[in-house]
This record gives structure tokens, C-alpha cells and sequence, in this order.
């Protein structure tokens, strides 16, 4: 039987608290909810489709994988957007967060089935494809004004599995 997978890192408790708010924020201004489906992270693999005999063997890689890496702290450059529907805090791509996410990459796309291919820009989105073309420039505004913090910290990487519509957390891997 096949699921539907992601990888990300997640940031410290105070960013994902400012995440909620400001996803709160934007349904409650924009009606745009469909970020509200993922916990606060960062992608490393985008969604993918596994069949779950290959579960334990993606544990293992990823087990292995974050005993190279310590916590990192990461810059955020204020915001960004994609297009007209996606607004997010945009994350520096920094060397070791690209190589977390080519050493992650390499380690399991030989296990799954991905879905599309995106390019890595590292990103937390509070807007996610559910905002309309005539809301846009308002909500960048509203969002462009609200503060942030300069760095994070993450020191999770989790694998996301889908369930009853929603992002949860399924396998949590600390970094060292």
C-alpha cells in the first residue's frame, strides 16, 4: 500500500508560534487556510508517494543521515511569495541546509515515488496556494509589515505522513 510522505525541518517553538498567529491571521483576514494543514516547517523533500514496505528502510537512512548534523540556525530574509497565491518567510540557503537537502534527497528518492520536481527554496509558508489574485497585494502588504525574527533554530527533522487531509508528524529524527 502506497502514502503520501514529506520531509522537513522544523523551527524552534517560538517561530512556530509566530507561524500559527500569522496563519491564523490570514484566515482569518483572507480566508486562506490551507497551510494550516501542515505544521510549521521547512521542505526538504517534497511530497512523495511510498509504499510502506519501504518504511523501515527510510527510517534507517534517515536515522543514519542526521547523526552528521548538529542543530542549525538559520537566517530568515523577511518575505517572499510565489506567484500571486503562496506568501512565505524565506530562509537563507545556507551550504549545510543545501547539503541536508541533497544528502536527504540521495538517501530516499531511490525508495519513493516523488510528485513533481521542485527546485530547493528554502521557505515556511503562511500562505500556501489558497490566496486569491484580487486578495494578493493586500495580504504581501499586511504580511510585508509584520516583524520576524532574524534567525531560527531547527533541531528536528521529521517525516510528514497525510492523514484525514492533514500534515502529521509520523517519525520525528533529532539533530545532534
Amino acid at each position: 500500500m502506497s502514502n503520501l510522505y514529506y520531509i522537513g525541518l522544523i523551527p524552534d517553538e517560538e517561530l512556530n508560534s509566530l507561524c500559527v498567529t500569522y496563519k491564523n491571521q490570514a484566515e482569518e483576514l483572507f480566508a486562506c487556510k490551507a497551510a494550516k494543514k501542515s505544521p510549521a516547517h521547512i521542505t526538504i523533500v517534497p511530497p512523495f508517494e511510498i509504499d510502506s514496505s519501504n518504511m523501515e528502510l527510510i527510517n534507517q537512512e534517515l536515522s543514519e543521515l542526521v547523526k552528521k548534523y548538529t542543530t542549525l540556525e538559520l537566517a530568515i530574509h523577511g518575505w517572499n511569495h510565489f506567484k500571486e497565491r503562496t506568501i512565505y518567510m524565506a530562509i537563507e540557503a545556507t551550504p549545510q541546509l543545501k547539503q541536508i537537502f541533497t544528502e536527504v534527497y540521495e538517501r530516499v528518492i531511490h525508495y519513493v515515488t516523488p510528485r513533481g520536481d521542485r527546485k530547493f527554496i528554502p521557505h515556511i509558508s503562511i500562505i500556501n496556494r489558497d490566496l486569491l489574485a484580487e486578495n494578493f497585494a493586500a495580504a504581501y502588504d499586511f504580511f510585508s509589515q509584520k516583524s520576524l525574527p532574524a534567525k531560527c533554530i531547527c533541531s528536528k527533522l521529521v517525516l510528514f505522513s497525510l492523514v484525514n487531509g492533514k500534515w502529521r508528524n509520523s517519525i520525528s529524527y533529532n539533530l545532534i
